[in-house]
């Protein structure tokens, strides 16, 4: 039986209604995205605004003693209104969401509730979140150091290398439950797989955070890194499409992101943006050298057509005379000597390392309430 053909004004209403329905949707799509941190090219946007951002580490926000392992001081409820009520709108706050801060420590069974109060409370002060999803030499998660045969597919794998138990699913499904659980919270600013990544083997005796200083590199190192990036930002990627990914690196010549190795790992269709850390060169502005400084990795990144931010900077400090280190009101002249360098060289984001509740004694990179240091973050002009 042939079918019947529709009118003219039956096919017309259809197209309209069609259209009626892209246009809606576009609309909503447009509504949303000024609220996502997005990018154009090298460079951020917000609210449908270039954006450049400060802000700060702040590493130990989902330690919750009643339920989980912790890694660094607790904040109270009203500790963490405080320090977010205490930055500008819309500032960047870098923080550790590594698995054992998701597991209850009774149970030894998946427990967001530390993650859970730290967006809760940067939505309510319009902050942004980078949640750090592992960690490289696995300190404060499964204490296993990520070497290339880690990179190359072992994080499909559960890892116990300090005994606590509290990765109790592989790195690969704690990324898809995490991003799952807060891709629509409106405290999220970008993702990050790992804190630091590098593809170097760690030799025979050593474990975790030893691993630092004996370190062996392996051939194809860069290339295992950025198949990582590939297969685990890709994975980000398809179940959020809205969010940016970062890389996570060091960039001061770490094995796998060496020189212009950085540009063949960030040539990953999968990461959005560049990052550096700056430590050891306290009073240079923009620090590095010809191979893997500042200057290099924006000149790399620009050519990728990525933005590029300083992701950690740290610089000793002490509220007491007795420390044999710079008082906290040097500290703020030289981390806003940097401040201002490095986005004039080209950077688009500057978070030092780390903010506490209180400072410690003796010489130590603690920014607590009451630093100068937040004073400089919250006024620089952007």
């Amino acid at each position: 039986m042939r079918a019947a053909v529709p009118s003219r004004s039956r096919v017309l209403v259809v197209v309209l209604s069609l259209l009626c329905v892209s246009v809606a949707l576009a609309e909503s799509a447009a509504a949303r995205e000024p609220d996502t941190i997005s990018r154009s090219g090298a460079q951020f946007m917000l609210h449908g605004q270039p954006y450049r951002f400060t802000g700060v580490n702040a590493y130990e926000l989902a330690t919750f003693w009643s339920v989980n392992a912790g890694c660094g001081q607790q904040l109270s409820d009203a500790q963490l209104d405080g320090f977010f009520s205490g930055l500008r709108p819309d500032s960047v706050v870098r923080f550790w969401a590594f698995q054992a801060l998701g597991v209850n420590k009774q149970s030894r069974t998946l427990d967001f509730t530390g993650l859970d109060r730290v967006f809760t409370a940067a939505a309510r002060h319009g902050q942004r979140l980078i949640p750090v999803l592992g960690n490289q030499d696995g300190t404060c998660d499964d204490g296993h150091w990520k070497d290339a045969a880690w990179y190359s597919g072992g994080y499909k794998s559960v890892f116990n290398d300090d005994g606590r138990g509290l990765n109790v699913v592989s790195y690969s499904t704690w990324v898809s439950n995490v991003v799952n659980r807060y891709k629509s919270s409106p405290a999220l600013g970008m993702w990050e797989p790992v804190n630091e990544p590098e593809t170097a083997n760690c030799p025979a005796g050593y474990r975790g955070s030893a691993c630092y200083g004996h370190q062996e590199c392996p051939d194809g190192a860069a290339n295992t890194l950025r198949g990582f990036f590939d297969a685990v930002a890709g994975q980000i990627k398809s179940l959020d499409r809205k969010q940016l990914v970062l890389s996570g690196v060091i960039g001061t010549g770490q094995c796998g992101a060496r020189g212009g190795e950085y540009q063949t790992v960030h040539a990953s269709r999968y990461i959005d943006a560049g990052t550096y850390h700056d430590y050891g060169q306290d009073d240079v502005p923009v620090p590095g050298d010809q191979w893997n400084g500042f200057r290099v990795r924006v000149q790399q990144t620009r050519a990728l057509n990525k933005p590029l931010f300083t992701e950690e900077v740290g610089i000793n400090a002490s509220d007491s005379e007795a420390a044999e280190c710079v008082d906290l009101a040097t500290r703020a002249r030289l981390l806003g000597d940097k401040l201002d360098g490095q986005l004039s060289a080209g950077g688009s984001g500057f978070l030092p390392w780390f903010y506490a509740p209180a400072m410690a004694a003796g010489c130590r990179h603690d920014v607590a309430p009451g630093d100068p240091t937040l004073t400089r973050l919250h006024d620089t002009p952007l």
